[in-house]
């Protein structure tokens, strides 16, 4: 059985091509709707088969429908969220946390309205067991019914922040080397440098940003 965690590229390839697919499916699910005048009643059980969350609500903040996913997701229900309002309480109780997140989102909202494109919105989301995701958000409208998306980036994130240690790891780990210490990658008839200690720049007096533009060639 092959155990090794999946690289941040793959997981990055992965999430776009659920994106893209899930996306995909939304735009469909959203002309149902639009042909149905709205009524996203008729539409629950095609919602409910798309692999990310989706909440359906209208203009005063008043939710129609969290599909199968976003309980799973989150473990709430309409009984425990009934509304817009109720869900920016729960899902971040933090209120310094909440209110930049309400800016956020408002800020797309607005974009959405002037241009028709929406910028995702990404949050951490405690759940109901006290446990936190992160989500990116999306959203559409038609007409005064809303939908909003919920994508969870949970194991993207993790992924992301244990490469973030491991490089940190491994330049305090280079730079604690006695000398000077570099790494090149070869290139037909040149080698450039990649990889260096503090030392190398101290020693040879170039900054960081100079020995990028370095070949090792220069240094013979």
């Amino acid at each position: 059985m092959n155990n090794e965690k999946p690289t941040y590229q793959e997981l990055q390839n992965e999430l776009d091509a659920l994106k893209k697919s899930y996306q995909s499916d939304i735009n469909e699910k959203i002309k149902e709707i639009k042909a149905l005048k709205s009524n996203v009643f008729k539409s629950e059980h095609a919602l409910d088969a798309l692999p990310v969350g989706v909440v359906v609500y209208n203009k005063e903040g008043s939710v129609y429908h969290y599909n199968k996913y976003f309980q799973s997701l989150f473990g709430y229900t309409i009984e425990d969220v009934p509304n817009v309002g109720e869900w920016f309480t729960v899902a971040y109780p933090d209120k310094k946390y909440r209110d930049g997140v309400k800016e956020r989102w408002f800020s797309s909202i607005e974009e959405y309205e002037r241009t028709g494109k929406f910028t995702p919105v990404e949050a951490r989301v405690k759940c109901k067991d006290g446990t936190y995701k992160d989500i990116e958000f999306g959203f559409e409208a038609i007409d005064d019914t809303y939908l909003t998306t919920f994508v969870d980036l949970t194991r993207r994130k993790e992924i992301e922040k244990a490469h973030l240690q491991a490089v940190e790891f491994t330049e305090d780990l280079i730079n604690s080397l006695p000398g000077i210490f570099y790494m090149y990658r070869i290139s037909g008839d040149d080698a450039r440098l990649i990889k260096w200690n503090i030392n190398h720049e101290k020693q040879l007096g170039f900054t960081s940003e100079e020995l990028l533009e370095k070949s090792v060639l220069t240094f013979r």
